[in-house]
């Protein structure tokens, strides 16, 4: 954290200092200048799709005019400056070498008169005319057979006809071979023309020009000549006979008149071995490929160059070098903040990070330990093995939090803690451990937020009341809490607590007018009936040994109701459960024997309680059977009492318990 606010101080330093440069220097300067002094960062902008390096140094306007050589060169009151006489020289040539109205040198061309290879090209005799296929003739060719079968089908028609038979006989092989030997035409025509193709390729120097790479690998390919010789006529300088050099002067004439012209031809032969090339035949075949390949390079196109527009890449520049985006980029490059990462890429975020601790803790329990008359004032007068509603004090929790949040900030700010105390250290009053469930796919940070009890105290307003802060993620007010006193939680821990809908009694006939006595809960069979109906609680409290608490975002004229509710339209308010927990086996008997208040419900093994046994009786013993106590469930009997181990698991096995408890019961005293 330390090295990042550094970074970020630098960072926000350099910024401002380079936004005053860029304002009032880079800012004002035109297309030309800008160029030309922001050239060392053309190849890190991006001019759609290359940089602008790339496309400078495709367009008309080199990357040699924007250089700082150049730039000293013609600088205004440089010596080159002073004798051209002309206003911002630099500036001029740069406008003028991007718009294509000046350019650094002329295209290079050869002078008149001096050979080249277009030339020489242009020089050599033309091709032969090569012949063409009469387009009937081509045609014939290549669907000869079906004019056969046509004119064979056609006479056979007509000997059909006319039942002359011998005429169509003698119509039919004079046509076919009127076809055979005009298709025997058309293959030697097409045999003149590729031998003229050739010739016109092989034959004639532009064709052999065109490819004198093929010419070159052939001559290197060709086979050795140990008895190659090479001859002269009239050499300027005539060979030297040297040892294994075989030099013959001969003269030849054109006629054998006196006056005939003679030629001297001058033969050399230096032999090495058989199978191998003479020295004159390995001299020929190098010069040859030497001349084959430079005849084989091709003449480059000249490349019509693009201009290069000032204007868009002074834009791109300036958006890419501005002070007040450049650094912010930097710093978010090198800082990554958890909340946001792009809150730096914004200049009037770039300040030091003042991040603070933030717990999770309930800070009730730091209230309780103190003292439980600060967190409720007479809790000792509640009376053991009850239960009741409570309600939250928001005011107050505020009040708390708010001075804890004080008070820690100073104590940061004494030991040097990198925060400037408008943190929220401490939000959680209740404690929400293991009562709160993480929906599919929530963060735990995203979790961890949604049980604060206050908004952070930053987005507090000056003009706001204590009371009014709550956590925007929860319901505003004051909440529901249940209390429960005595043995039950410590016994039973796993017991569940929650608030269920209520609702009429199904039989009309069967309601009193009493809106506790004439309610009922509704069985929950799926996942939208425990949504609908049931509220979980939200956060809890306890104080030892035998005291807790279960908050419920339920204020009291939700828990309560209509005052008189008649349908199942009306709100019957909510019934507080507690439940022991299905699954979890336990046996043993009643401690005093109920039994129903109707005479006519028969007993059963589940109404047995320790009263029925003699006095000080304190075991279960087999052998004594309870008094005046006779079970007539389905399937039950006295007998049973003793008879094996599993008889006697199934009768002291105690049904899971469920108490219902309206909250009207609870809140009888508030208006």
């Amino acid at each position: 954290m330390l090295a990042a606010n550094r970074l970020i101080r630098l960072a926000a330093y350099a910024m401002r200092a380079s936004q005053a440069v860029y304002v009032n220097f880079a800012g004002r300067l035109d297309e030309a200048r800008t160029i030309a002094f922001l050239a060392p960062v053309l190849r890190k902008v991006r001019g759609s799709p290359t940089t602008l390096q790339h496309l400078l140094g495709a367009s008309t306007l080199p990357r040699a005019a924007v250089s700082g050589a150049l730039r000293r060169m013609l600088r205004p009151r440089g010596p080159v400056v002073r004798r051209a006489d002309v206003a911002a020289p630099h500036a001029t040539l740069v406008r003028g070498l991007a718009a294509g109205t000046l350019t650094a040198a002329p295209p290079k061309r050869p002078g008149t008169g001096l050979p080249t290879d277009a030339g020489a090209v242009q020089q050599l005799p033309p091709p032969p005319p090569v012949p063409t296929m009469p387009p009937g003739l081509a045609w014939l060719l290549a669907h000869a057979w079906l004019v056969i079968a046509l004119l064979l089908a056609a006479l056979v028609v007509l000997g059909l006809l006319t039942g002359l038979w011998m005429l169509a006989l003698l119509l039919a092989v004079a046509g076919t071979a009127v076809v055979l030997a005009l298709g025997a035409l058309a293959r030697r025509r097409l045999a003149e023309i590729a031998t003229a193709e050739e010739a016109a390729t092989a034959a004639t120097a532009p064709a052999a020009i065109v490819r004198p790479a093929d010419v070159a690998e052939a001559v290197r390919l060709a086979p050795a000549r140990d008895a190659f010789r090479f001859v002269e006529r009239d050499p300027v300088v005539p060979p030297d006979a040297r040892p294994g050099t075989e030099v013959v002067t001969d003269v030849d004439a054109t006629s054998t008149s006196p006056n005939a012209v003679r030629f001297t031809r001058v033969t050399t032969v230096t032999a090495t071995r058989a199978g191998v090339d003479t020295v004159e035949a390995r001299a020929f075949r190098t010069a040859a490929t030497a001349l084959e390949r430079r005849l084989a390079i091709a003449t480059i196109p000249e490349v019509a160059r693009p201009t290069f527009d000032l204007a868009v890449a002074r834009d791109k520049l300036r958006a890419a070098v501005e002070p007040l985006r450049a650094f912010p980029r930097r710093v978010a490059a090198g800082v990554r903040l958890v909340f946001d990462p792009a809150w730096l890429l914004q200049a009037e975020h770039l300040v030091p990070a003042m991040a603070y601790p933030d717990f999770d803790d309930p800070m009730y329990e730091k209230l309780r330990d103190l003292s439980s008359e600060l967190l409720l004032p007479n809790l000792e007068l509640i009376p053991p093995n009850s239960i009741t509603l409570l309600e939250t004090n928001p005011p107050f929790i505020e009040a708390y939090l708010a001075g804890l949040n004080y008070e820690f900030g100073k104590e940061l700010l004494w030991r040097e803690y990198p925060t400037d105390r408008r943190g929220s250290y401490f939000r959680q009053f209740w404690d929400v451990r293991g009562i709160l469930a993480e929906p599919a796919g929530e963060s735990a940070a995203s979790a961890s937020e949604r049980g604060k009890d206050i908004a952070p105290l930053d987005t507090w307003l000056p003009d706001s009341a204590l009371g009014s802060h709550r956590n925007p993620r929860r319901p505003p007010g004051e909440q529901l809490v249940l209390t429960v006193r005595g043995d039950l939680l410590k016994k039973y821990p796993n017991t569940l607590i929650y608030a269920q809908k209520a609702h009429p009694a199904p039989s009309p006939a069967t309601l009193t007018g009493d809106p506790v006595l004439d309610a009922v809960i509704v069985p929950v069979a799926s996942d939208a009936d425990v949504a609908r109906e049931i509220r979980f609680p939200v956060f809890k409290a306890s104080v030892d040994p035998d005291i807790r608490f279960f908050g419920f975002d339920l204020t009291v004229e939700q828990a309560r109701g209509a005052d008189d509710p008649r349908t199942d339209a009306d709100d019957w308010g909510y019934f507080f459960i507690i439940q022991q927990l299905p699954g979890e086996p336990r046996f043993g008997m009643d401690v005093t024997f109920t039994p129903d208040d109707d005479p006519a419900t028969p007993l059963t093994w589940n109404d047995l309680a320790w009263t029925l046994f003699p006095d000080g009786h304190r075991f279960v013993d087999t052998t004594v059977l309870p008094q005046g106590f006779v079970p007539a469930g389905p399937g039950e009997s006295l007998s049973q009492w003793g008879s094996d181990s599993a008889r006697m698991a199934t009768i002291l096995f105690q049904s899971p318990v469920m108490i219902a408890v309206h909250a009207r019961e609870m809140l009888a005293g508030e208006p």
